[in-house]
């Protein structure tokens, strides 16, 4: 099937289940492409991206074919070993929106009932952490390891100073809040520290903790590609760390629909993650994907099972998903799945024909027959369909809900052939977009 480059901002999401090919056969292959595409683009509209791979399922492959394109040079590996420092405090975003996007890692977005008290606390908590946050961007050298300091230095009763006159309000709401019941303060505190503890442990000390200059601006302007290749089982605190590198990256690509921030507006950047159920949040993927025609972000995802993405989700899944407007669906056991794919086909009339067979009383020799055309309404692509897809096939839904396949990858049409009246002889097949025929 051929891509159109400028179709990618609609967005794409993948869904199949375990060795259908989603990632090899057609996760890989398309990003081969991406990259092949990527020479022959001039510099300043040589594509950006951030890549997450929580289940570690294909990231070192995409850097090895980025290697094989020579582009590798263009390329951050983030794993545990390698990494770059990616300061927060230096995203242009403002301190309350940073301390919101800090606390919001803590679950990796997941919606948690609290008591009316323990939600009284966590709000304290961020607003607290923001006035911490104002402050340490007024440093030389601001971090969140300076944030964590301050705090530490809070929860001692020692007051904080500032030579910047523009710190002069940050510190009389500190001051303020040290004149506060003890035990009040103590919880308000312990909270803050609770929302920065995951990022002082490896491997996010090194990349959020410590500071320094680098920042996703850069990686949208200039065009470099983030590949997170985290071992899932020896990383601590894997999904809130990617996604505050989620929000972040976020951010920074709808920051370019303000007119009055001087960037790059013609680099489309791209938000690839395999396993999606594992990285999405309610509010943060709604916000992005509702803005990325504008932003010239291009979101790309893959995942398993739709009940996955709604325990995810919750009531958003429909309306996220629904954002995306490619989809392609592979053979799946899921039953929420494969009936979301059918929904999203559309139902179709067909003509039914039957007969009826009428005897004379007190004859079996002259018989007559009536014939009945009655109109039914079916599903355009029966969710039973996806049942029993084989490797390599799939359906694809555009904005026009148009029904493609998607050969096998790596065989000739004629070797295709064979291979589907060998292994699959009874498998269904569709005629037309209107027509379907076991």
């Amino acid at each position: 099937m051929l891509w159109l480059y400028e179709m990618l901002p609609l967005g794409l999401c993948l869904a199949g289940g375990t060795g259908t090919g989603k990632t090899r056969r057609l996760l890989l292959p398309f990003l081969d492409q991406l990259l092949a595409l990527r020479l022959s683009l001039p510099d300043n509209e040589k594509w950006a991206a951030l890549v997450l791979d929580p289940k570690l399922s294909f990231a070192n492959f995409f850097v090895e074919i980025a290697r094989q394109r020579g582009q590798s040079d263009r390329v951050i590996l983030l794993d545990g070993v390698n990494f770059v420092h990616i300061n927060p405090l230096k995203s242009g975003l403002p301190p309350e929106k940073i301390a919101e996007m800090l606390h919001a890692s803590l679950l990796a977005g997941a919606s948690v009932t609290r008591s009316s008290g323990a939600a009284y606390y966590e709000k304290r908590a961020i607003a607290l952490l923001a006035v911490l946050i104002r402050l340490a961007m007024l440093a030389i050298d601001p971090s969140l390891k300076l944030v964590s300091q301050m705090a530490d230095a809070l929860s001692q009763g020692k007051p904080l100073s500032c030579h910047n006159p523009a710190g002069e309000e940050s510190l009389q709401r500190l001051e303020n809040f040290l004149q506060d019941d003890e035990r009040e303060r103590k919880m308000v505190l312990s909270s803050v520290h609770n929302i920065l503890e995951p990022f002082r442990s490896e491997p996010w000390h090194d990349i959020f903790f410590v500071g320094g200059d680098f920042h996703l601006k850069a990686a949208r302007d200039d065009g470099w590609i983030l590949v997170c290749a985290f071992a899932p089982g020896e990383t601590s605190h894997l999904n809130t760390g990617l996604y505050l590198l989620k929000q972040l990256w976020f951010s920074t690509i709808m920051m370019r629909m303000n007119r009055n921030i001087p960037c790059n507006r013609e680099r489309y950047c791209f938000y690839i993650a395999d396993e999606f159920q594992q990285v999405c949040g309610r509010g943060s993927e709604a916000d992005f994907f509702a803005v990325r025609r504008e932003a010239l972000g291009c979101p790309i995802v893959a995942f398993q099972q739709v009940s996955q993405i709604r325990s995810a989700l919750g009531d958003e899944w429909e309306t996220v998903l629904g954002l995306l407007s490619h989809k392609i669906f592979l053979r799946n056991s899921d039953p929420d799945c494969n009936f979301y794919a059918q929904k999203l086909g559309g139902e179709v009339e067909v003509i039914s024909e039957s007969f009826t067979q009428i005897t004379e009383q007190y004859s079996t020799q002259y018989q007559d027959k009536s014939r009945t055309l009655a109109p039914q309404i079916r599903p355009r692509v029966p969710a039973d369909y996806f049942f029993t897809l084989p490797d390599g096939d799939a359906v694809f839904y555009g904005n026009e809900r148009k029904l493609f396949w998607f050969p096998a990858y790596g065989l000739s049409f004629a070797e295709e052939k064979r291979l589907r009246k060998t292994q699959w002889p009874q498998r269904p097949r569709l005629l037309s977009p209107r027509e379907y025929r076991a």
